[in-house]
């Protein structure tokens, strides 16, 4: 959390000056999704914007309440605090607000729009770190209810029933990133995580504390199997480990990432992290042969008579090297990537569907329905039926036998 001493020495001494006034409220503004649009637009037109808003917070600032009783500190790249003085309580209020209407729409219709977080006022010792600390307690109910507004310094709390109503959604999310760090899926792991933290984010009952325990969660969780995935020894288990001793600076960067109070922000950084560890899962680059391999298998694994030598006509490659090229590339066999994914799309349809499981296991590409339940439950740890049941779709009706 953010506080005076964190400022700058030149800020400090400026508010020591105003110890004169009896009162202190802060304004804490935030551009919003700053990083998503630096990556979008580029540094130099996205600095443009944050120069012209920079100036429009210092005049306003100034023309509401003067020179000698607002104090503007930029905080780089993209944030500002705006402390207001005043003998008089009930003047100050009337600062604030007509700073807040004046400055908000401002960022309307350019690239940016702004979040302000309106801290309580405060009079006595250390009221301005006080003030500030709650502008932030503020600015935080921005990860879970979204930008372009302005929030007053009421915090939002999770009961421990609401968090245990997520616990379904987590084991799905795992799930399918698991198969994704198994697969070296970095692309689809990403999409996972994005969606899993905008999901936590959009639940009921959800804070911001449990949307970033969410995020620091899912890296945890990618750290913990990514070396259990690469269970193969040699170069492949030294490469693996190295980039996660790599991704091990992430964590030093827990820190920002807790006082994050930026939905984009979250997503931008997760998925930078699963990048760096999901993609080196496999070897530096997969071939192009793999790749056509891959793409193949997608399109083909619902045929039960699909064989490795199937595979190795359609790319024009010997069945044995193909096998190697899974062994190098993948860290698997070619029997363990078609279960996973018949494993995966059947987990799929389990989800979305009211499908009997018998129609299931013939359409992800097994002859009968009873292999297809020994690997989903050897792969999940749960028979299909019991995931529905934990997942809450309806009952089938055909029975599973």
């Amino acid at each position: 959390m953010l506080t005076s001493s964190l400022l700058g020495p030149s800020s400090t001494s400026v508010l020591r000056r105003l110890d004169e006034f009896e009162f202190v409220q802060v304004v804490a503004l935030d551009l919003d999704d700053y990083e998503q649009m630096r990556a979008e637009q580029g540094e130099a037109e996205l600095r443009a914007v944050v120069d012209a808003f920079d100036t429009v917070v210092r005049s306003v600032a100034h023309a509401v309440a003067g020179p000698k009783a607002a104090v503007v500190i930029p905080i780089d790249p993209d944030a500002w605090v705006v402390s207001f003085h005043s003998h008089d309580a009930q003047e100050l209020s009337q600062l604030v607000t007509s700073f807040i209407e004046a400055v908000v729409p401002a960022s309307t219709g350019s690239l940016l729009t702004v979040t302000a977080g309106v801290g309580k006022a405060r009079s006595g010792e250390s009221k301005f770190d006080m003030s500030l600390k709650s502008a932030f307690r503020a600015m935080e109910r921005k990860l879970v209810e979204g930008g372009n507004s302005v929030y007053e310094d009421h915090p939002v709390f999770s009961s421990e029933a609401e968090f245990a109503a997520l616990s379904r959604a987590r084991d799905r999310f795992q799930s399918e990133l698991l198969a994704c760090i198994r697969t070296a899926d970095a692309e689809r792991a990403v999409q996972a995580a994005t969606g899993w933290i905008e999901f936590v984010s959009a639940s009921s009952g959800s804070s911001p504390d449990l949307v970033r325990q969410a995020t620091v969660a899912a890296m945890i969780f990618v750290a913990d199997n990514s070396l259990a995935a690469a269970d193969i020894g040699g170069e492949a288990e030294d490469r693996v480990r190295k980039n996660l001793e790599d991704s091990r600076q992430a964590f030093t960067e827990l820190g920002i990432l807790l006082e994050a109070h930026d939905l984009s922000y979250l997503t931008l950084w997760l998925s930078s992290y699963l990048r760096r560890v999901i993609s080196k899962h496999s070897s530096d680059e997969r071939s192009p042969l793999m790749n056509a391999v891959e793409t193949y298998l997608r399109q083909n694994y619902a045929s039960a008579e699909l064989q490795l030598s199937d595979v190795a006509k359609a790319v024009h490659a010997s069945p044995f090297y193909i096998s190697h090229l899974f062994q190098r590339e993948m860290q698997t066999t070619f029997l363990k990537y078609v279960t996973n994914l018949r494993t995966e799309h059947g987990r799929r349809l389990l989800e979305t569907t009211d499908l009997p499981i018998e129609v299931i296991a013939h359409g992800v590409g097994y002859g009968s329905a009873r292999r297809f339940r020994e690997l989903f439950k050897k792969s999940t740890g749960l028979s299909p039926r019991e995931y529905r049941e934990r997942i809450g779709r309806p009952e089938l009706d055909l029975p599973e036998g």
